[in-house]
């Protein structure tokens, strides 16, 4: 879908990513290799009412036990991207799926540190 942007309600877009596995049970310690999401770069290509002073990225899944977070970006930018430290580590099923991976949803959440 489209990407909404507003200054006073989240942005948001859907994307769907094919990955079709069965059921898996993420409690064997020898069943591997999980599921993982690795990013190489997130880039804002065109923003123009918000100035992120310290930009971070986080991202939240069902599937995972915490939520994972980047290091923030020291220089203020409109269009700030993600690269290297300042992506959060890869995302790694770790929980007990009863559906197949792509029926879930993984969250990226951009904001300023310094707020």
């Amino acid at each position: 879908e489209g990407v909404h942007t507003s200054e006073h309600v989240p942005v948001s877009a859907t994307y769907v990513v094919r990955c079709v596995r069965p059921h898996m049970s993420c409690f064997h310690r020898d069943q591997e290799p999980r599921p993982q999401f690795e990013f190489s770069s997130v880039k804002f290509v065109e923003q123009d009412h918000l100035m992120f002073r310290k930009p971070l990225v986080m991202m939240y899944t069902p599937f995972s036990e915490h939520a994972h977070k980047g290091k923030a970006m020291k220089a203020s930018t409109m269009l700030p991207e993600f690269t290297g430290e300042h992506l959060p580590e890869p995302v790694k099923c770790s929980v007990q799926m009863t559906e197949y991976l792509e029926k879930h949803s993984l969250i990226m959440v951009f904001r300023d540190q310094a707020e």
